[in-house]
């Protein structure tokens, strides 16, 4: 499962970390063997559209699930607090991991929003504002890291 170096994740990531991308990049594949074996992962299946996160569809004792690499551990913490915060209620549900590792819940059909357009903005935007409306009823609360999000 080597990763292609010209394409676009790859081209990312250099551009945003130079070589210590480049060496992560090449390190990927025993990263995921093994957080596989951490896991017992099974049915490992690179999704198409990567851009700054390595992300492979996977089994996860017999649920579909989703590993989710990332080159910025500080990124996945903060990540990790908003999916802790929202839990059950909206967002999509933290299995385990560490470091710059998430397994998480796999969303079906899990198509990003961005696909949706142009042909089907106001279908997009539906979805949009029922999610907002769902998160916004979590109680947040100083539990989270002292609930230190940053602005949107």
């Amino acid at each position: 499962m080597a990763i292609n170096l010209k394409s676009k994740f790859a081209k990312n990531i250099i551009a945003m970390h130079g070589e210590e991308g480049r060496w992560w990049l090449k390190c990927l594949p025993s990263i995921v063997a093994s957080y596989k074996e951490i896991f017992g992962l099974s049915d490992i299946k690179q999704v198409t559209n990567l851009s700054y996160n390595y992300i492979v569809s996977c089994s996860y004792a017999g649920r579909d699930t989703i590993l989710k690499i990332g080159f910025e551990e500080d990124a996945f913490w903060k990540e990790r607090d908003a999916l802790d915060a929202f839990r059950g209620f909206g967002s999509v549900e933290y299995l385990g991991g560490g470091g710059e590792v998430m397994l998480l819940d796999r969303i079906i059909p899990g198509y990003s929003l961005k696909s949706y357009f142009p042909d089907k903005e106001n279908e997009s935007l539906a979805i949009a504002c029922k999610v907002i409306k769902r998160l916004n009823e979590a109680p947040i609360t100083m539990r989270v890291t002292g609930c230190k999000f940053p602005h949107l």
